[in-house]
C-alpha cells in the first residue's frame, strides 16, 4: 500500500525538517562510518546496517585507537564526574554576601550532597550515560545525553543516544536548540510509551511482535506559544513524537528547557557537528590498520613459509603438519623453503611510530596519572588533577 502524505500540517513539517537535517548531515557520515569500524565498534552504523548480535570488530587489526579512546573516556569521567567524589557545588550569584552566613552555606552544601546522591543512584543511569558520551565525543566529536524524569522510579533518568540517530541544528548564538532523533519501537514498546489509544489502526492490527516501527522525536523552539500559560503546549520547546511510516502524531508536549545535552569536542566555523580526536588522526588510524594487516601476513609467511617442491618428485600431496610422513621418488630433489626477504623489525618500528601518533592524539600522556610518590595527600592529588585538566 502506497503511503500518502500526512494531512496534519505539524506532522508534515516535522517529516520535512527531519529529511532536511538528514540530508545536511550526509557529508559527515563517511568519516563517521570509518571511525565506527576502526575506533568505536560499540555503536550504531551510519551508512551500513548490521543485524543485532553480529561481530563488529572484524575490520580491526590493531587495537591502539580503540584502547586509546577507552583510556581517554575513563580519564574524562574520573576527572570530571567521578562517582566517588562530589564533583560539583552549589553557589549563589553573589557568594561574597554569604561568606559570613554559615546557615546558608551549610544549606548549599547539604543540597549539593542530595543532588550527588541522586546522580549516584543506579536507577538514574548517570554514570553509564556519561561513559557513553565521553566515548562518543572522543570518537566522533559529538555526543548526546537525554535527561528526563522517570515517573516509574521517581528519579531522574539519563540516556545517551547514538549519533547515528540524532540530527541537530543551532540557533543564532551557535547553541544547539533543535533535535530530530530517529529511533525504533516494537508494537509493545509503542503501547507502553504512548498508550494503545494513541496508536494508528495499522500498528494495532499488525501481529508481528518483532517488527520495528520508525519513530521521530522532534524537539525545537516553539514560536507560537503563550508565555503566560504553563501548559505543555505553551512551553519554550515543543516535543512531537511522529510515527514516520504513517505520518501519525503519537504524542505532543513541551519542555521548559532543552532536554538534550549536546556536547561537542571542538567545532569548525560554519559546521554544526563537532570534531573529536579520532577524526583528527583518522588517516593514521587507517594507515596503521593496513600496516598491521600486512605485518600479520608477513609474520605468518615467516613462521610458515611457502615450500618449493619438484613437480613429480613426491607421491601424494605435500604435508606440512607435525608428524607427517611423505614418500618421494628415489633421486628426486628434496623440499626447499622459499626464502623471504621481509624486514619485520623495520616494519614494526614504523607501525610503532603510528601508534605513538595515535596515542598522542588521544592525549595518552595526559590520561595516565603520573605516580611520583608512593603516598600523596588529598591536596597533592587535587592539584595534580587540576593541572591535568588545564592541560
Amino acid at each position: 500500500m502506497k503511503n500518502t502524505m500526512p494531512e496534519n500540517p505539524k506532522v508534515k513539517e516535522v517529516l520535512r525538517r527531519f529529511e532536511q537535517l538528514k540530508a545536511e548531515r550526509t557529508v559527515y557520515e563517511g568519516p563517521w562510518q570509518n571511525i565506527r569500524h576502526l575506533v568505536r565498534p560499540g555503536t550504531s552504523d551510519f551508512t551500513t546496517y548490521q543485524s543485532p548480535g553480529s561481530t563488529r570488530t572484524d575490520n580491526i587489526y590493531d587495537g591502539t585507537a580503540p584502547q586509546a579512546l577507552r583510556d581517554l573516556a575513563s580519564a574524562l569521567q574520573t576527572n570530571l564526574v567521578n562517582p566517588t567524589d562530589r564533583w560539583f557545588s552549589l553557589e549563589t550569584q553573589d557568594m561574597r554576601r554569604l561568606k559570613d552566613d554559615q546557615e546558608s552555606l551549610e544549606w548549599l552544601d547539604v543540597a549539593s550532597d542530595i543532588m550527588f546522591d541522586e546522580y549516584a543512584n543506579p536507577a538514574v543511569n548517570h554514570q553509564s550515560a556519561m561513559h557513553e558520551i565521553f566515548l562518543d565525543i572522543g570518537a566522533f566529536g559529538t555526543g548526546t545525553v537525554y535527561q528526563e524524569w522517570n515517573p516509574a522510579s521517581g528519579h531522574l533518568l539519563f540516556r545517551t543516544y547514538p549519533l547515528a540517530g540524532t540530527h541537530i541544528a543551532e540557533n543564532n548564538k551557535g547553541l544547539v536548540d533543535t533535535m530530530y532523533r530517529f529511533c525504533q519501537f516494537t508494537r509493545r514498546q509503542l503501547e507502553q510509551e504512548f498508550g494503545k489509544e494513541n496508536l494508528p489502526r495499522q500498528v494495532i492490527e499488525n501481529t508481528d511482535e518483532t517488527r520495528q516501527w520508525e519513530v521521530i522525536h522532534a524537539v525545537y523552539p516553539r514560536a507560537d506559544r503563550n508565555p503566560a500559560k504553563y501548559t505543555p503546549e505553551n512551553m519554550r520547546f515543543a516535543s512531537c513524537w511522529v510515527l514516520k511510516e504513517h505520518g501519525h502524531l503519537l504524542k505532543e508536549g513541551g519542555f521548559k528547557s532543552f532536554p538534550y545535552h549536546v556536547v561537542r569536542w571542538e567545532k569548525l566555523a560554519g559546521e554544526v557537528y563537532g570534531r573529536g580526536p579520532a577524526i583528527n588522526c583518522l588517516p593514521d588510524i587507517r594507515m596503521l590498520n593496513k600496516m598491521e594487516f600486512t605485518l600479520l601476513k608477513m609474520a605468518q609467511k615467516v613462521a610458515d613459509p611457502p615450500i618449493i617442491a619438484p613437480n613429480d618428485g613426491f607421491l601424494g600431496q605435500v604435508k606440512t603438519f607435525p608428524g607427517a610422513v611423505m614418500y618421494k621418488e628415489p633421486g628426486s630433489d628434496p623440499l626447499d623453503v622459499l626464502e623471504l626477504k621481509a624486514n619485520l623489525p623495520y616494519a614494526e618500528e614504523k607501525a610503532e611510530q603510528k601508534r605513538d601518533t595515535i596515542r598522542s592524539a588521544f592525549f595518552s600522556e595526559w590520561v595516565k596519572l603520573e605516580r611520583k610518590k608512593a603516598r600523596q595527600t588529598a591536596y597533592e592529588i587535587s592539584e595534580k588533577i587540576e593541572e591535568q585538566l588545564r592541560m
